[in-house]
């Protein structure tokens, strides 16, 4: 199944469906620097940090949370796909009240490290 046939499928029921695009991906900003460890030319401990708070996980989670406001929404139904699905998931773990449902279709995986409770 596609995003926009789930869309289309919640919008004939009455729902507003918002897409929008990650950060660093289709029509938004692009990180300038490569973010991973194992690329050509890795961060310094500093950067990585930045790079971080600017493009990891966690700023997913908080542009979702970011948008729910912007649309005036108490609670709102997240459909993940892929990598958005792991984004949806962390949302619905960090903002359990602002949930009323959750889908994923393919979500990436998230284990748990011996270490502790980590994502990757």
């Amino acid at each position: 199944v596609r995003p926009w046939k789930v869309a289309e499928h919640f919008a004939k029921q009455g729902f507003c469906c918002v897409f929008y695009d990650m950060r660093g991906c289709g029509r938004s900003t692009r990180a300038q620097e490569p973010m991973c460890p194992w690329d050509e030319h890795p961060l310094s401990n500093s950067s990585r940090e930045e790079a971080e708070s600017r493009w990891g996980l966690g700023a997913q989670v908080l542009d979702v949370e970011r948008l729910r406001r912007l649309l005036q929404r108490d609670r709102i139904i997240l459909y993940g796909f892929a990598f958005g699905g792991l984004i949806a998931t962390m949302y619905c773990i960090e903002f359990p009240e602002h949930v009323s449902a959750l889908i994923t279709e393919t979500p990436t995986n998230v284990r748990r490290q011996k270490s502790g409770a980590q994502v990757f």
